[in-house]
């Protein structure tokens, strides 16, 4: 563990500090709300590695995904890359269900071949069509569009698959690799210097994404394993009746 996580915790909040000003008033683009929500998820994920206090790294995952969805309504289609909405992650591992709910209906429906792959942007269309508990006529046709372009060693594919079929065990198995394959590109990130320092020593230890998957296989009744990697039973508990309206414009908030 980082020597440097409760300065880590300091940083993000000062990022949170400056930037909430310009997410308030619009003035915040696409990439800058995602490092905005970013801030949120590390200043959570250090409650819990540095504190013990998984009720504080779900309040901050809340915040993360409110924060996105204010930002959303301010942006132009064009600058919204949905395979890179990583707070609709946050949103849904927090138990905010209307929250990943609105984010999945503002997130557009046309992929950008220029800036995301094809199945990676089908991959968190198929994961809203889950949030937004769509007809099953719909998600079948995504996944469909999205085995014929994954590679079929591709965990989020397996999991989907797996959810699909109300397939616990597979599901269990899958969600784990999803988390490894996950902390594995954080980890090349950070050997590369792609990331920052506080995301370095933060983000590779929690998967919110992993938990966001286990939280819609929860709601379809699959009996789960308790412990999955990056996401351990300590922070599988629904924290969001502590949640307030407004804690996303509070970034110092404990």
């Amino acid at each position: 563990m980082s020597e440097f996580l409760d300065t880590h915790r300091a940083t993000a909040e000062d990022l949170l500090d400056e930037a909430l000003p310009f997410l308030l008033t619009g003035k915040l683009r696409y990439d800058g709300l995602l490092r905005f929500c970013e801030s949120y998820r590390i200043k959570g994920i250090v409650h819990v590695l540095l504190d013990g206090r998984p009720d504080r790294l779900h309040v901050n995952l809340h915040n993360s995904g409110r924060s996105f969805r204010h930002g959303l309504f301010s942006l132009p289609s064009a600058q919204i890359v949905v395979s890179r909405a990583l707070p609709l992650f946050d949103a849904t591992a927090s138990n905010d269900v209307a929250c990943a709910s609105a984010i999945a209906r503002a997130l557009p429906t046309g992929w950008k071949r220029d800036v995301e792959y094809e199945d990676d942007y089908l991959y968190f269309s198929l994961f809203g069509k889950w949030v937004l508990s769509a007809p099953p006529a719909e998600r079948e046709d995504l996944l469909e569009r999205l085995a014929a372009l994954a590679d079929e060693a591709d965990p989020r594919l397996a999991a989907m698959r797996a959810l699909s079929k109300g397939d616990a065990d597979s599901f269990d198995t899958a969600v784990d690799a999803v988390s490894t394959m996950y902390q594995q590109r954080l980890r090349q990130f950070a050997g590369g210097g792609k990331i920052s320092d506080e995301a370095a020593d933060t983000l590779p230890f929690f998967c919110a994404e992993g938990l966001a998957l286990i939280r819609l296989a929860e709601r379809e009744g699959l009996s789960l394993r308790p412990e999955h990697m990056l996401v351990p039973s300590m922070v599988r508990p629904d924290f969001s009746s502590s949640y307030g309206e407004n804690d996303w414009r509070l970034p110092r908030a404990p």
